[in-house]
């Protein structure tokens, strides 16, 4: 029936929900038949998923050739290529993978992203050489993917002296760079003591000399926690200038880092350390969360029924807002909005049948932010087909990417701030694939 559902349904969502339930199942030759059919889908989105279905187990070697041969039918569809990739990687067609790699400039966002993930699981230093040079990328989001490949494939690969100069040159060159990207996956690797006998922590401590005074808290607080982890004593005057730092949870991340500094407390003074650690721990975690405070008069302009525009590749999308329910991330969208800060942004992240989010305003790749936090506010806003939500990492971690909702999901509710939902252009969400922009966003007045 799933089968029947994915061939024949008139709705790309049905589609692709039935492959996706056709996950595992490819042994089924009608199943089999029906996913490998449907990577020549005419929905990308339906496309996407029959690949992801097919990438959940491994495949026979007549299947894998089908995989190679839908490829190289149509090489420019990297969207579609994505979770295909991963098959070759797994089959030992490593070879395949990088020459598919090498029709691709590094500056091309999507097919890299795609390409670093399949590297992961590629062996060689054929595979590290791409990785270590896509790291060195000028654009950010190909630099992160490659770096966040870098660091998946280091715990195996340190196993192996010879191929620790190569990652030593990305992950330094990432360290010492004027912007942050990749530090977050970065930072931890950089703690191994491999690289702290090469001179990581003088990278650390001047990458978070940087970034104190930047507002990428999560990059920074990364740098704070490898520091503690490096068990090098030049690492404390650094951690200890950081307690009095004015943003709590970079306090608190260097509280945090003097007690891992410290150990089991039998080198040198690290008691002490511990113990003035742990005092501010407890001082600054009161109010922890960066608190925003809602501009009534901002507010007021916009009217108590105000719209969220957003021109995209494939048309417009109109967003009414609520600021009654979630006052601070109405005003603060908006704000961004205003200032044109969504203009040019990509929907980094596409998941069929689920949301398509964006953005991301510094990076462009999900890893990005305005520089600042505002308050969680759960709404009593329900996640229906096109709701506009706030992306998040936790409690109080919403910045500027959002999600609109392709399908109902109520496992969002209560879990994620919810703000308004689509009030037309439903059908132009539908159409919009990774990669594609925000041309323009605005916000309209409404009464």
């Amino acid at each position: 029936e799933l089968a029947r559902w994915l061939e024949q349904a008139r709705d790309w969502r049905v589609r692709a929900n039935a492959a996706l339930a056709l996950e595992g199942r490819s042994r089924d030759p009608v199943a089999l038949e029906a996913l490998l059919e449907a990577l020549d889908n005419t929905s990308v989105h339906v496309r996407q998923s029959a690949g992801a279905a097919l990438a959940a187990e491994r495949q026979p070697a007549p299947v894998v050739e089908a995989i190679l041969a839908r490829i190289d039918e149509d090489p420019d569809d990297w969207r579609s290529a994505g979770p295909l990739l991963s098959v070759l990687a797994r089959s030992g067609r490593g070879g395949d993978v990088l020459a598919w790699a090498d029709r691709w400039p590094l500056d091309a966002v999507g097919p890299w992203t795609r390409i670093s993930e399949a590297l992961m699981t590629v062996a060689g230093d054929a595979a590290l050489a791409r990785l270590v040079r896509a790291a060195g990328s000028e654009s950010p989001p190909v630099a992160s993917a490659a770096l966040r490949a870098l660091a998946t494939r280091w715990p195996a690969e340190r196993r192996r002296p010879g191929s620790h100069e190569a990652y030593w040159q990305a992950f330094s060159r990432a360290a010492g760079s004027a912007d942050a990207v990749g530090l977050p996956v970065v930072a931890p690797v950089l703690a191994d003591p491999v690289f702290v006998a090469r001179g990581s922590v003088p990278l650390l401590v001047g990458a978070w000399e940087r970034l104190a005074s930047q507002g990428d808290a999560d990059a920074a607080a990364a740098v704070l926690a490898a520091l503690g982890e490096t068990g090098a004593p030049e690492a404390d005057p650094t951690l200890r200038e950081a307690l009095a730092h004015p943003d709590p949870r970079l306090a608190d991340a260097a509280a945090e880092a003097l007690i891992a500094l410290a150990g089991d407390g039998t080198d040198g003074s690290p008691a002490d350390t511990a113990g003035a650690a742990n005092g501010t721990a407890r001082r600054s975690t009161r109010g922890s969360a960066r608190e925003r405070e809602v501009d009534w008069a901002f507010l007021g302009e916009m009217g108590p029924r105000p719209r969220l525009v957003l021109e995209t590749d494939e048309g417009r999308v109109v967003v009414a807002l609520v600021p009654e329910e979630a006052p601070v991330t109405v005003q603060t969208v908006a704000r961004l909005a205003v200032e044109g800060r969504y203009d040019g942004v990509p929907f980094h992240r596409v998941i069929p049948t689920f949301v398509v989010q964006g953005g991301d305003v510094s990076r462009g790749d999900g890893t990005g932010g305005p520089g600042f936090s505002i308050p969680s506010e759960l709404t009593s806003l329900r996640f229906l087909r096109g709701t506009a939500g706030m992306a998040s990492a936790g409690k109080d971690t919403e910045g500027s990417q959002f999600f609109l909702t392709h399908s109902p999901q109520p496992h969002l509710d209560g879990g994620y701030t919810a703000f308004g939902w689509v009030v037309e252009g439903m059908d132009v969400v539908d159409r919009l694939v990774e990669g594609q922009r925000i041309l323009r966003a605005s916000v309209e007045r409404g009464g």
